[in-house]
């Protein structure tokens, strides 16, 4: 038998400091990223912000680096708001991220 538990705290800067993420979209984000861990084989626990960054708290399994999924969450996340949103700007994550494991 293998246990794992892995728990990470990861958040998500845009690119410049944008106040891009808007109440109208807000919560559809939210649940898109929560989708994308899912598809990943995750658990999102809990997620929140402000218009310029995004905190997720999440489960992953080990064959899954927490590098590799918040990559997928940018890219996925970013082209989706661009394809269904009229923003002010190109939506774009800030390079890098941080990610914290909690126990």
């Amino acid at each position: 038998h293998t246990y794992y538990s892995l728990n990470y705290h990861s958040i998500c800067g845009i690119k410049n400091k944008e106040n891009l993420i808007q109440k109208t979209f807000q919560d559809r984000l939210y649940k898109y990223i929560g989708g994308i861990v899912r598809n990943k084989g995750g658990i999102m626990i809990a997620i929140g912000g402000i218009p310029n960054h995004v905190h997720v708290l999440l489960k992953s399994k080990p064959s899954l680096s927490i590098s590799d999924l918040v990559r997928f969450l940018k890219c996925n996340s970013a082209k989706w708001l661009n394809d269904n949103f009229q923003l002010e700007f190109p939506f774009s994550w800030q390079v890098g991220y941080g990610a914290m494991s909690l126990s």
